[in-house]
């Protein structure tokens, strides 16, 4: 725990058209309440279309996105920092971001903000991010952010056989070079222990990181 007996907290991110409770189900073997005091955010706009087959048969609306693609950008990311900037000012500081599919784009790009010292960084305290199944955003005016290694701790999964798994590798060589990227035998999804080491390699990283931030508190409080 933390100086003021609290565990750090993890904000988490789910993936496009879903929520933050299908979230906490794709998570569930993944331990993350052990180290971290989690919480899971839906996205500020409902779905403006339905999701993929294989969230309807298995999870129950409502569903929500964090932006929309429309004529090369994110329609929609700027309510979506301003929802995360407010979740933050009544629940935060959050010392990491885990997300997946978008969820993982946006955990993404809330770090580099951090790294870069951005003015308008939603979480500027952000010190890590568990990203799975991520991409470099398609918004040309967020591509800055993504020309250069970001200075923080990441761990980067993606399935064998995962639509994302060639835009997750080229997002971990081009902004996490020394960072942990691991592939699953999954497919798009959220590592599960039956797909490998994925699942516990993620638990190994939560776990150091929440060692690494309790040190750096009894540091400062001494």
């Amino acid at each position: 725990k933390m100086a003021d007996g609290r565990k750090p907290r993890l904000l988490c991110l789910h993936g496009f058209r879903t929520s933050g409770s299908i979230l906490r189900f794709q998570c569930r073997e993944l331990g993350l309440e052990a180290a971290f005091e989690v919480h899971y955010l839906d996205a500020p706009m409902d779905a403006s279309g339905p999701p993929q087959d294989i969230v309807k048969a298995f999870f129950q609306p409502p569903y929500y996105e964090w932006w929309v693609l429309a004529d090369g950008q994110y329609a929609g990311l700027a309510r979506t920092l301003d929802a995360i900037r407010a979740y933050s000012a009544v629940h935060g500081p959050f010392a990491g971001v885990l997300g997946f599919s978008q969820g993982a784009c946006l955990a993404a790009i809330l770090l580099a903000q951090a790294a870069r010292g951005a003015a308008d960084a939603a979480l500027p305290e952000l010190s890590f991010a568990v990203i799975m199944s991520g991409f470099i955003p398609a918004d040309p005016e967020l591509r800055p952010l993504f020309t250069e290694p970001i200075a923080r701790h990441a761990i980067l999964s993606y399935g064998a056989t995962d639509f994302k798994r060639e835009d997750t590798i080229t997002l971990a060589r081009t902004c996490f070079p020394g960072a942990t990227h691991i592939e699953h035998s999954g497919a798009h999804q959220v590592p599960r222990q039956s797909f490998g080491p994925a699942a516990d390699a993620i638990r190994a990283f939560l776990h150091a990181q929440a060692g690494h931030l309790q040190a750096k508190s009894a540091h400062a409080s001494s």
